[in-house]
């Protein structure tokens, strides 16, 4: 018997130890970090008293107006909400709701704020996936903080209980806040949405501090350095839907109004450049990554909200800018971070100042354009400097040019995640304009040794394990763009040894007013294989196999001729059209989604060029030329494909357009004079570091030297 209490005594022990442990662990983390201040007073989320009390003051705003006139219809019965708040984004009303009950002080909208709260207590906590919870958790923080003053002491005690029985099942049944994913997945909205709960319940509820402790390390030492590094030069890796997403500013904007602090200046400040390079006609953007709508100019909230930060939080012109042009005119909700934020603005500033290229260093994205202008060429190209599986399409040294409309484009439909046409065609290299030497889903893995069973989950796995090489050079200047992408990791080593793409844009020629664009794709193999390059079309493509080109066009007026070239015998073929649109291996992978869904950009089929005997290393080049006019077959003259030591080339309208191979020393280019006969200028890509550059002509003996030490785009007239 006294063994047995002298046992029971000891675990008593124990666990009070370990109790003790844990909460000492929760004080030092939450001490060890602790350089900021929670502001004590409501609201504390998005805005503070003093921002409240100049919002107060903006009535006559237009955004202010159409959001209190939005929550007057709802009040009214006009505008149907209890399904949105018992759906997958409840914030979407909620948010005005209670935006306008806390800048109003009306009666009508408190009364019915605190109505739609209660409805939103109503529904069980573990109602749904994981996306109704995170969103209804979002809500309920907004709510606590924002109707504080409004709300009884039982009802705060209501909303706070489940609030943290919110936190306790999005961490127990998912792990988010424990076991969180720095890089991609579900976790960062729910690190958002547990911010917003925390610092809604700081002072009022001790139950929230284990939680904050953990929640704030993960963001200092999650997070933040994550999109520093994932988002660096402002793009981000899943394109603009999607990567809106995973770079939205509420956690920044959260936590400058509740402490003073920033985070993620420099990220919110670069982030407009993305979506300046990026647009074309109206309002549309490359299609790229996981889109789950077809519609690129129908901005979401996302979108919205990181170009309001940009401007109101980062200062920056530039996204001012592109807020004034192409989002002040978006749904009312939508609105309320713009209203907030909408302080101290920076002038607007024209993109028209800026390069005509971009390098976005952290997704690989190089884009450039030919100008400003709503009708220019647009053409990205990208090459991913890490792995990351999550919404990672096998798309290393893809690209995609838009002219007038969608031209060479990344294809497919984002119907559902993990449908059929979605594992097998969608985002597989076979969707892309890059490299593939086997169609068979299982015979090669894409991305061979840097395929594993789970994706990274923090910068450092990102840099090490999963690294690709990605974008290794690029370079712009009044001529072109020209840049280089090694893809060799992204492929199995047991079959490719090197993949380089080089990438040179010439914005204008003397005799071509429109872009050219010469591509040289080199590949080396461990044995001997069919190298098959693609290239996927809008419309239908009219082929000259004999010839090595094809024309292709667009629906809105953009035409194109590919020329390609090898020392290979090569072959050209064209998959596409009606029951062949998504085929792999013989088999077409149609969407789940209705044909009538279908947008113009998944694209009528591909082009794609091959060798006719196998080999184990091949130079292929491919030359685009863009015209305004169908009749370019006709009216521009084919180009012309030429070599020497080290470089690759063609000779166009009577201008050179030359590449330099990686490596390659080359100190003069050799041409026979009667090529430069009627030669009106030569351009050269790939230099690097050379003082001396010589255009001999061998037969007359003369030279010409051009002095360019420190760039890669020389120009010769």
């Amino acid at each position: 018997m006294k063994n047995l209490v002298k046992s029971l005594m000891l675990l008593i022990m124990l666990i009070f130890f370990f109790g003790f442990v844990e909460n000492a662990y929760s004080i030092i983390i939450i001490n060890k970090f602790k350089t900021f201040n929670v502001k004590k007073s409501h609201p504390r989320l998005f805005l503070d008293q003093k921002r409240l009390k100049e919002l107060q003051r903006m009535k006559g705003d237009k955004d202010f107006y159409r959001i209190v006139d939005f929550v007057d219809r709802a009040c009214k019965g006009k505008t149907e909400y209890q399904s949105r708040i018992k759906g997958n984004c409840p914030e979407m009303v909620l948010m005005p709701f209670f935006f306008v009950a806390m800048t109003t002080e009306k009666p009508q909208y408190i009364s019915f704020a605190k109505r739609c709260l209660q409805y939103l207590l109503a529904i069980p906590a573990n109602y749904g996936d994981d996306t109704p919870q995170r969103n209804r958790l979002y809500s309920l923080a907004l709510g606590y903080d924002w109707l504080y003053k409004f709300l009884t002491p039982t009802e705060r005690t209501r909303v706070a209980n489940r609030i943290i029985e919110y936190l306790k099942l999005l961490d127990e049944k998912y792990h988010f806040i424990s076991k969180p994913n720095y890089v991609s997945g579900h976790s960062r909205w729910a690190n958002i949405v547990a911010l917003a709960g925390t610092l809604a319940m700081y002072y009022e509820d001790k139950r929230i501090k284990p939680y904050f402790a953990k929640i704030y390390d993960n963001w200092v030492n999650g997070y933040l350095p994550a999109l520093n590094y994932l988002g660096k030069g402002g793009g981000h890796r899943m394109g603009w839907r999607y990567g809106s997403g995973y770079t939205s500013p509420e956690a920044s904007l959260m936590w400058h109004s509740a402490t003073g602090k920033y985070w993620n200046l420099k990220y919110y400040e670069e982030a407009p450049y993305f979506f300046l390079y990026g647009i074309y006609n109206k309002a549309d953007f490359p299609m790229s990554g996981d889109c789950w709508w077809l519609h690129p100019g129908e901005f979401d909230k996302d979108v919205i909200n990181l170009i309001a930060a940009s401007a109101g939080y980062a200062k920056s012109p530039f996204g001012e800018w592109f807020f004034q042009k192409y989002l002040k005119d978006q749904w009312a909700p939508f609105k309320i971070i713009r209203l907030i934020t909408k302080k101290d603005l920076p002038p607007a500033a024209s993109p028209r100042q800026l390069p005509l290229a971009h390098y976005f260093s952290g997704s690989g994205f190089v884009i450039n354009r030919d100008s400003w202008h709503k009708k220019a060429m647009v053409l990205t190209f990208k090459s991913t400097p890490y792995y990351t599986q999550n919404h990672h399409h096998r798309d290393e040294n893809s690209l995609a040019i838009n002219y007038k409309g969608p031209l060479l484009l990344d294809s497919g439909v984002y119907d559902y995640y993990g449908s059929d046409h979605w594992r097998n065609y969608y985002t597989q290299t076979i969707a892309h304009n890059s490299l593939v030497f086997s169609f068979a889903a299982n015979s090669v893995k894409t991305y061979g040794q840097y395929t594993r069973n789970r994706e990274p989950q923090s910068v450092a796995e990102l840099k090490r394990r999963f690294k690709l090489d990605g974008i290794t050079n690029f370079y712009t200047n009044k001529y072109g763009t020209w840049s280089r992408g090694n893809a060799t990791k992204a492929y199995s080593s047991k079959y490719v040894k090197e993949y380089l793409r080089d990438v040179f844009c010439v914005y204008r020629l003397k005799n071509h007013r429109q872009p050219v664009v010469l591509v040289v794709d080199r590949v080396k193999f461990t044995r001997k294989l069919f190298p098959k390059l693609l290239w996927h079309v809008q419309t239908k493509p009219t082929l000259a196999d004999k010839d090595n080109y094809a024309l292709i066009s667009n629906q809105k007026g953009g035409f194109g001729r590919l020329e390609f070239f090898s020392n290979a015998q090569l072959k050209i073929t064209k998959i596409g059209g009606r029951g062949r649109r998504f085929e792999v291996n013989g088999v077409n992978y149609q969407p789940q989604i209705s044909r009538r869904q279908f947008s113009p950009e998944a694209g009528w089929g591909r082009i794609e060029l091959s060798v006719s005997k196998p080999v184990k290393k091949e130079t292929l080049v491919t030359f685009l030329v863009l015209d305004n006019q169908k009749v370019i077959e006709k009216r521009v003259a084919r180009a012309k494909f030429i070599q020497g030591t080290g470089w690759v080339g063609v000779k166009f309208a009577g201008s050179f357009i030359i590449n330099i191979s990686r490596g390659a020393k080359v100190k003069s280019l050799k041409i026979d004079s009667a090529e430069l006969a009627d030669c009106h200028e030569i351009l050269v890509a790939g230099v690097k570091n050379q003082k001396l550059m010589k255009l001999d002509l061998d037969r007359e003996k003369k030279s010409f030297t051009k002095k360019d030490g420190n760039h890669v785009i020389i120009k010769i007239k």
